[in-house]
């Protein structure tokens, strides 16, 4: 199997996090945004979507320093 396009993986990434966030499993979707994230610094998209997953596994200072 070919590998996608990096752009194309981190959309990917952010697009299986949010559909595992909608569906409860936060730290599933913090684990695919993070990977996003990797992919892809400084995207803030991204880096707002590992923030709401890290306030949703009950990180709440962690995720709300990524707001600030």
């Amino acid at each position: 199997m070919r590998s996608a396009p990096s752009g194309v993986a981190h959309d990917l990434h952010n697009e299986y996090g949010l559909l595992l966030r909608d569906n409860g499993q936060f730290e599933e979707g913090l684990e695919q945004h993070t990977a996003a994230l990797a992919l892809k610094p400084a995207d803030t998209v991204t880096e707002y979507f590992v923030a709401v997953a890290e306030m949703l596994c009950n990180r709440i200072a962690r995720g709300r320093s990524r707001f600030f």
